[in-house]
């Protein structure tokens, strides 16, 4: 019959020594005659940076066995031109990365003056002087009413 030190003795030879490694992971769990012991694996590297770069952006990431790879590439630039004469924009058009404005008119920069003149039949007539150049867009102005 086992004695209490036999027991002691027996609990005593299951302990098994161990303790965190550094650059490593426990990737396996194993049991035999009751002593547990556990495998480990390296910590997977990262290739290709980890930090954040000015003007590029993760374009891939691929994994090899416990290799990670961070592939990065420029960010896409844009380009905005400007064609035609005036000073209002009557079309956009993108083509990859351009954008392009065509100006096609010369908006009313200022009003030299605004005469309005009532009528007894309570029609209001107006004028207007204009100082600048280009296409210029009015529209009569006139009210009836009592």
């Amino acid at each position: 019959m086992a004695t209490g030190a036999d027991i002691t003795a027996a609990i005593n030879a299951l302990d098994k020594d161990d303790s965190a490694v550094t650059g490593k992971y426990v990737s396996a769990v194993s049991q035999t005659n009751g002593i547990i012991t556990v495998s480990r694996a390296n910590l997977p590297t990262l290739s290709g940076g980890n930090t954040a770069v000015t003007g590029k952006y993760v374009s891939a990431v691929s994994v090899s066995g416990h290799a990670i790879t961070i592939s990065t590439a420029a960010l896409p630039t844009i380009s905005i031109t400007s064609t035609g004469t005036g000073n209002v924009i009557t079309s956009l058009s993108s083509s990859g990365h351009t954008i392009t404005a065509q100006k096609g008119i010369t908006a009313l920069t200022s009003v030299k003056t605004l005469k309005t003149t009532s009528t007894t039949q309570g029609k209001i007539t107006s004028s207007l002087s204009i100082e600048g150049t280009g296409d210029i867009l009015l529209h009569d102005i006139a009210r009836t009413g009592k």
